[in-house]
């Protein structure tokens, strides 16, 4: 009978710090959006898992005055930082995450070996585009060891990206958006994954390259 309080209060305490580490990620608002980690969708496990990560890109990135107005200068950024709150029921994987610090939804099924995810998310209100971007992803694993995972993924999605219109010093941030189609493979062991994407920009045909590194710190 202790032994089950003493489970019922670890379950109870690792819920509340699942929930109170998402709250504080929720506290900001950013504006950068790129496709999710393939890897760690494919490892979720059941009940809550939180996530966390980063990435680095290359390439060609947006700076300097914004491609559609020339009085927003864009600010890509090379390096975004990621927490990921997901949840299972059965197949399916949903929940939500936080990038730099965009506010992400998702939603996906997945097979032992293949999942399907898609993903969306709303931007600043001060938008100067459609403040909506997002994607689809397919994904395939190989299972070499119980812990040892190679995976592949190809995605199409609208990607997100910082600008800001400089009104007298005044800055007046928003969001500014191009479509990627892209490819990647992943190597995962256990909790932990080391990713590789590359992203053709067809809007502005142009060419990124993105390293991913995520934990899985809760389950």
């Amino acid at each position: 009978m202790l032994w089950y309080g003493a489970n019922l209060v670890e379950e109870i305490m690792k819920t509340l710090l699942i929930l109170m580490t998402f709250v504080v990620a929720l506290s900001f608002w950013g504006c950068a959006s790129h496709a999710p980690s393939a890897a760690q969708f494919m490892n979720v496990k059941d009940g809550g898992n939180v996530v966390v990560g980063g990435t680095f890109q290359v390439g060609d990135v947006y700076s300097g005055h914004y491609v559609n107005e020339d009085d927003y200068r864009a600010d890509e950024g090379k390096g975004f930082l990621d927490l990921s709150l997901y949840f299972t029921a059965k197949n399916f994987v949903f929940g939500l995450s936080s990038e730099n610090v965009t506010i992400q939804s998702f939603v996906g099924y997945r097979w032992k070996n293949f999942g399907l995810l898609g993903w969306f998310d709303f931007n600043l209100p001060e938008e100067i585009e459609t403040p909506i971007s997002g994607g689809m992803m397919l994904v395939e694993e190989i299972h070499v060891t119980d812990k040892f995972r190679v995976g592949f993924s190809e995605h199409l999605s609208r990607n997100g990206y910082a600008v800001d219109l400089n009104g007298g010093g005044l800055g007046s941030p928003a969001t500014g958006y191009y479509a990627e189609v892209g490819a990647g493979t992943y190597l995962a062991y256990g909790d932990f994954s080391l990713e590789v994407k590359y992203g053709r920009d067809f809007t502005g045909a142009m060419n990124r390259f993105y390293l991913m590194t995520h934990y899985k710190v809760l389950n």
